[in-house]
This record gives C-alpha cells, structure tokens and sequence, in this order.
C-alpha cells in the first residue's frame, strides 16, 4: 500500500535532505508508524550513502580504523553480517561546518574497505548521524527500520550530542522522535583519553526494542563531536565472537586508549568543557 501513497522519488528526495522541512517531518511520522515503508526509506538512505563523494585522505584514514578493529574482532571472516559498521558524522544541532555551502548537503563519510569487509557488512547511513543499522531483520519485523527512522530524527541527533558534551558515564537521555511515536535513550558507557584528545563509547536503544546500538563518538578540534564507529548490539551468543561492544574496544586499543578514565577525572573534564589538560 505504502508503494502508491509514497512514490519512491518522495523517499529519495527525504533521504537526500531535498524536501522541505515540513514536508519532511510528516513523511518521518509516517515512516515511524509504518515498518514497510521504513524498510523501502532505508534503502535510499543506503543508496545515498553509497553514492556520496569522500575526501580521500579522510576516508582512507577512517578505513584504517575500521578495518583494523574489524579484522580483531573477527567480523570479516563471517558469511553473513552479524553487525554493522560506518565511518560517520555527528555534530552539535547548531554547528555548521565552516566549509560548507550555502544549502549544500553533508556527504557520508564512509567506504567500504575491501570486497571481504563489503561481503561481510550491511552498511546503511542515517540521516545525518552517519549511523550504520544491521538489516538482517525479516521484512516487516520493524527492529530495523524502526531504528533507520529514528536515528534520521533531529531529536535523536540532540540526545546524542547531548549525552556526549555533558553526560556522565553510567547515565542516559532519553529521546523521542518528533511524532512521538518511537521513543528510546542514548547511555554513555565510558570515556577514554585518545592521544590529545578524548572518545566515549555509548549505547543507543529503541523501546521496546531488543539489542540497540553500540558507538564511538570522538570530540573534534572545533569542539564538536563525531561519531567513529557504530556496530549493532550482540542479541544473542551467536553475535558474540563479533560483537559491536568487541569492535568499539579493539577500535579503542588501535587508537591507544589506555583503559576508561575514572570518575573523577571525567568530571573534572566535563565540567571544564573538554578543555585539553595540560
């Protein structure tokens, strides 16, 4: 049904920020409530991002991360995808990047690494977060599209930056899409100090949803955030040997973490904005 009362050129045009604002909004509140139509919109989002320009230096350099905490977790040895992983980018609501112009749409930064990695990985972008979502899911079970839908709302994309400029570790925000009709939260699981810089490692959830999502956001020189890697949640002792949570620590390892900072020192970092401790 939901083929003629949304032509697919109306799907393509949301998942390339073409349509405008209002329209947009009613056409996300149709894709939270309708989990057919948020598979078919997850396929143009994935298209876009297939298709979208990359900076070479940028994405060779996000590849080497990915690849490397792929590889350590096993992932790429797998026949079918058991998680998935993009190279992505998160930035405050209000921040522009200084680069872009007027009325220009953010291209998705990721690529697949290799054949191997491509054949083991369903990679999928959302919306402007850059978030990858696994969709092994049946048609219509509504896990996965659900989550695609969710995670292209400005909504989400506030609860985010917010869990990760302010929110201790332990702790969630809540969100809700602007329909109100998915709701779900975003934990901070941890912070790692990352050569002169600093990562956090947290979870995003839909209700009433098992599994979720598992991340790595890092802070930006400019003082934004930007999400490195996003795998799927294990579900079950099957995932396990490749889980999103394995991923995010190899990544971590690669990068030269030394193990989550403490309470106290987090706090102190929090409270100073991030500010680089001398």
């Amino acid at each position: 049904m939901d083929k003629t009362s949304v032509p697919d050129d109306r799907l393509a045009a949301l998942a390339d920020g073409e349509l405008p604002a209002d329209e947009a909004s009613a056409l996300r509140a149709r894709i939270d409530r309708d989990a057919a139509l948020a598979d078919r919109f997850a396929v143009f989002v994935e298209t876009r991002a297939l298709l979208a320009p990359e900076p070479a230096a940028e994405a060779e350099a996000g590849l080497d991360r990915l690849a490397a905490a792929i590889r350590a977790s096993g992932a790429e040895a797998r026949r079918t995808p058991a998680l998935s992983l993009i190279e992505g980018g998160l930035a405050p609501a209000q921040r522009q990047p200084a680069a872009a112009r007027p009325g220009a749409r953010p291209a998705a930064r990721f690529r697949y690494a290799t054949p191997a990695l491509a054949a083991s990985l369903a990679l999928v972008v959302g919306g402007a977060l850059g978030f990858a979502v696994g969709r092994g899911e049946a048609p219509g079970s509504g896990s996965a599209g659900d989550v695609v839908a969710a995670l292209g709302d400005p909504a989400v994309t506030a609860a985010i930056s917010t869990a990760l400029e302010r929110t201790p570790s332990g702790e969630a925000v809540s969100w809700s899409t602007s329909a109100n009709t998915i709701k779900g939260a975003v934990s901070v699981i941890a912070t790692h100090a990352v050569g002169q810089g600093v990562c956090r490692e947290y979870e995003a959830s839909v209700e009433g949803r098992a599994g979720g999502l598992v991340a790595l956001g890092c802070r930006l020189s400019d003082g934004g955030w930007r999400t490195e890697i996003v795998a799927r949640k294990a579900e079950a002792e099957g995932y396990a040997a490749a889980s999103g949570a394995s991923v995010v620590e190899n990544a971590l390892e690669a990068m030269g973490s030394a193990g989550p900072l403490s309470a106290d020192d987090e706090k102190e970092r929090i409270e100073a904005r991030w500010s680089r401790r001398e």
